[in-house]
């Protein structure tokens, strides 16, 4: 039983078709080298995951009562030892793959979306949720393709950072979704252009 066996589809699938998408986007795809994507891609979603619910294991036990915590499968203290094993776990396994930046950069997003809470307005969550969106599609793009891609390449960093409306969920939650898919679309039509 781990933290993100019981995602919700919907976010399973967000992060299947994002680390799909991306690989897909890198310009030589080594197939012997999906495998690894998709593990680096799982293992920084686990320790987000671990991060996120030891934040507030009182509103998971009102909201989402399978969760590890609140299922006492684990305790709230060795899921808070489990989310710091993981951060230099990830860093390591980031510099083995060759990815380096991309892993700092996702444990950067986790730290600021979860313990320093920027997460809790929704500007900034959808700011942390692009920017990890995007960490994790360079992160796969540069693993899949074996660091074959040109980092000098700005098209496929703008189309990664810009979110094509990846995080209407979180959005739609707030009073304000309508000036989000307006910035969305603002940002895509001059980032992209």
């Amino acid at each position: 039983y781990i933290p993100t066996s019981r995602q919700r589809t919907t976010s399973v699938l967000t992060h299947l078709s994002q680390t799909l998408f991306a690989v897909l986007s890198a310009p030589e795809v080594r197939l012997e080298r999906l495998v690894p994507a998709i593990w680096w891609t799982w293992l920084h979603l686990l320790q987000f995951c671990v991060s996120n619910q030891t934040m507030d294991p009182e509103e998971d036990a009102a909201n989402k009562p399978w969760r590890p915590i609140p299922a006492r499968k684990i305790s709230l203290e060795a899921a808070r030892a489990l989310r710091w094993l993981l951060l230099p776990v990830c860093l390591i396994q980031s510099v083995v793959y060759g990815v380096p930046w991309q892993g700092l950069s996702l444990a950067v997003a986790f730290l600021a979306h979860n313990e320093f809470d920027l997460g809790s307005h929704w500007v900034i969550r959808n700011l942390c949720n692009s920017w990890g969106y995007a960490s994790f599609n360079a992160g796969a793009i540069a693993i899949a393709s074996a660091g074959v891609y040109l980092v000098a390449e700005p098209q496929l960093y703008r189309s990664n950072l810009v979110p094509s409306r990846s995080t209407w969920a979180h959005a739609r939650r707030s009073d304000h979704y309508v000036l989000w898919l307006q910035c969305l679309d603002y940002l895509q039509h001059y980032s992209c252009s």
